[in-house]
């Protein structure tokens, strides 16, 4: 693939680093992961969406009215796929630039996994 032009492998990278933001904020199998971090560092409290974290001790209880925990920017950022894949793109264009091999398989590999996501999504 080094012979490939600079927007074939642009998009590899973006489409990958898009798989990788989604899976960090919206796929079930973080879901007890995210739900910890969240009670450790909670995200800015969002009604609409359903977020509390900010009434929840870290072991789930909630807490007096009145006793909101603050919001943290660690918190929102894993509630947010845009955010989230500002960071997921520099690690993911990161790894793809270095010269360990199979790297740029992999990431191949996961940009053909986004794009079979959101394929499954249109049948």
């Amino acid at each position: 693939m080094e012979d490939a032009p600079l927007i074939l492998h642009l998009l590899v990278v973006g489409l990958a680093a898009a798989r990788v933001a989604v899976l960090l904020v919206h796929d079930t199998i973080l879901d007890a992961p995210r739900d910890w971090l969240h009670r450790h560092w909670p995200p800015l409290d969002n009604p609409m969406l359903g977020y509390d974290y900010q009434q929840r001790d870290v072991s789930g209880a909630h807490i007096k009215d009145g006793e909101l925990r603050k919001g943290t920017m660690l918190g929102e950022v894993f509630t947010c796929t845009r955010c989230m894949s500002v960071w997921t793109t520099a690690l993911v264009g990161g790894a793809y630039i270095t010269p360990i091999p199979h790297v740029q398989d992999a990431v191949a590999l996961v940009a053909a996994m986004w794009l079979a996501a959101w394929g499954a999504k249109k049948v």
